[in-house]
């Protein structure tokens, strides 16, 4: 099954939205907890290969909220063999996101090396995939792409354990990453 070009003037229009949420969020005061902005890197878990990923996360001037933003990539290789023949498939998996935490650390007085969030996630992920047949022995190869907006939501965690070095686990569900992630977050 061959997928279907994105549609460009869609695919644009999201990534408006997102540069303007950006932008909107981002000009916003950074005096509210977490009163630290984080640089998160990490690996997710998947069906579709291994995402590996990086975030920015901003504080908010709204009490106990921050945005984050970022992207993943991932790549997946399929084979199949059959009756003489064979099929081998490449899927490659670019996302870009944008989203909002709240932490609820003081509302359930966690201890300060800890922080707990939940959040909702909005994002966009150019899938492309590449078929190669071989077939009595001819080659024949087949490629497309598509774009997918999802939203999401998540819950995570993340342990300090350096005043500037963390670690983090969240889960979440509604997009091409919804297993989870695990990963360190730097405090800039």
């Amino acid at each position: 099954m061959l997928l279907s070009t994105a549609n460009t003037t869609d695919m644009n229009k999201v990534l408006t939205a997102l540069f303007l949420l950006g932008a909107f969020f981002g000009s916003q005061s950074l005096s509210a907890q977490p009163d630290t902005k984080y640089f998160n890197l990490g690996v997710g878990l998947s069906t579709w290969g291994i995402p590996v990923f990086g975030t920015v996360e901003i504080p908010l001037e709204f009490p106990n909220q921050s945005i984050v933003v970022g992207g993943s990539f991932r790549s997946k290789r399929e084979s199949f063999n059959y009756l003489g023949s064979s099929s081998s498939w490449r899927h490659t998996i670019v996302g870009l996101e944008g989203g909002w935490n709240y932490y609820f650390d003081e509302l359930l007085d966690v201890p300060s090396e800890f922080d707990l969030y939940g959040g909702a996630r909005l994002n966009y992920y150019f899938w492309s995939t590449r078929l190669t047949d071989t077939i009595d022995g001819y080659d024949e190869t087949y490629s497309g792409s598509q774009g997918g907006l999802g939203f999401g939501l998540a819950v995570g965690g993340r342990y300090h354990f350096k005043s500037n070095k963390s670690i983090f686990a969240e889960v979440g569900g509604g997009s091409v990453l919804s297993g989870g992630r695990v990963g360190l977050s730097f405090a800039f």
